[in-house]
């Protein structure tokens, strides 16, 4: 290891810098990570709808080298009624050999300052739950666990990988009748009110439509149109985005965004990215009709375990609960999943009236950040 020069600025990002923040997000999440690549990176700078990234860094003074650095990520957000423009930060990260030196807190500080200056109305993550407790008392936000949704579809090849026998001793407690083929039956769906499934290979204006009609349905969402979505689900890192949409006639009543891998612990698994359903009761049957097609994909595409995630006080949830998936305790969990915000403009609730009820989140707000 080097020694920590003591000799450090915080600045902002210039031309030249992104082979240094690619180089240190390889190295801290390695190569499957979203952010690897030039084609990614310029993905998540330049061609958002919602505006210009913010990169701050952190450079060694000597050699102008970044080695560390944070994004703040213009979004627009649907807040109590209004759309408004809000920062998502992410990927506060500095290099290993730094992090006993002040780099943290100057980084943090800058970046406040950042929020500040570009005058936005609210600011959320998704952090890292060491990173969180380090440097909570820096920020002084409000948060909430996201609750992560698990359906095992092959229990043999599970017990065969590498879970220890009490591993899932206890996976098979928490979902009760898990091992019985009731859950893993093809789920027979009457279609209801017209509805039909639709395999879609981009977003089209009927998703502008969708969201004017969902948007209001939750106090604080991710703005879901057309322009975000094709962005959102943009194929970065190799990543395959697979849109399924329920429709009658030329109107949609809602759609789910499906993708399979490998990354989690070597286990196939297919996530339930997003799952967004109009209003009412043709809503909900849609949602029982894309969940039955994401079955059907998984099933296709041989994964042993499918998951998303989701708050308890959504319909999204609730129809995700009747297609078999389960909220996973926190000891079985990979990680915790937790969002973490402030509200900055006086014209919306304060940060601690803002309750856990208020979100609608799913893990194509957590994945890509």
């Amino acid at each position: 290891m080097s020694e920590t020069p003591t000799s450090l600025r915080a600045d902002q990002y210039r031309p030249g810098d992104e082979a240094d923040i690619l180089a240190l997000n390889q190295r801290e999440y390695g190569p499957t990570d979203v952010m690897v690549s030039p084609e990614a990176f310029r993905w998540r700078y330049a061609e958002n709808p919602a505006g210009q990234t913010h990169i701050s860094v952190m450079r060694d003074e000597p050699s102008g080298r970044v080695i560390g650095f944070t994004w703040t990520i213009p979004t627009q957000i649907r807040l109590f009624g209004q759309n408004r423009l809000s920062a998502l930060t992410a990927n506060l990260l500095i290099h290993p050999d730094y992090r006993d030196s002040l780099a943290y807190v100057k980084l943090i500080r800058y970046r406040q300052q950042v929020l500040r200056q570009l005058g936005f109305a609210f600011r959320y993550n998704f952090p890292v739950e060491t990173l969180f407790e380090r440097t909570r008392s820096l920020e002084k936000m409000s948060s909430f666990l996201i609750p992560l949704l698990l359906r095992p579809l092959n229990m043999v090849k599970l017990a065969q990988a590498r879970f220890t026998r009490r591993w899932l001793q206890l996976l098979a407690g928490w979902g009760g009748q898990i091992t019985t083929p009731f859950l893993f039956r093809r789920q027979a769906v009457r279609e209801q009110h017209g509805l039909r499934i639709e395999w879609l290979d981009q977003f089209d204006e009927r998703f502008d439509d969708l969201w004017a009609r969902a948007q209001d349905k939750y106090p604080i969402m991710t703005i879901r149109n057309r322009a975000y979505l094709a962005w959102r689900f943009a194929p970065i890192a190799g990543r395959t985005y697979h849109i399924r949409a329920a429709s009658t006639g030329n109107e949609l009543a809602g759609y789910v965004v499906l993708r399979c891998t490998d990354e989690i612990r070597g286990i196939p698994t297919g996530l339930v990215m997003d799952l967004l359903l109009e209003p009412g009761a043709r809503g909900e049957t849609a949602g029982r009709l894309l969940m039955a097609e994401a079955w059907r994909y998984f099933q296709t595409e041989k994964v042993w375990l499918a998951g998303g995630l989701a708050f308890p006080h959504t319909v999204e949830y609730q129809v995700m609960r009747r297609a078999g998936y389960r909220p996973v305790p926190q000891r079985l969990a990979p990680r915790v999943f937790r969002v973490a915000f402030n509200c900055y403009d006086k014209a919306l609730p304060d940060t601690a009236q803002i309750k856990m009820s208020d979100w609608f989140i799913t893990m194509a707000d957590y994945e890509a950040h």
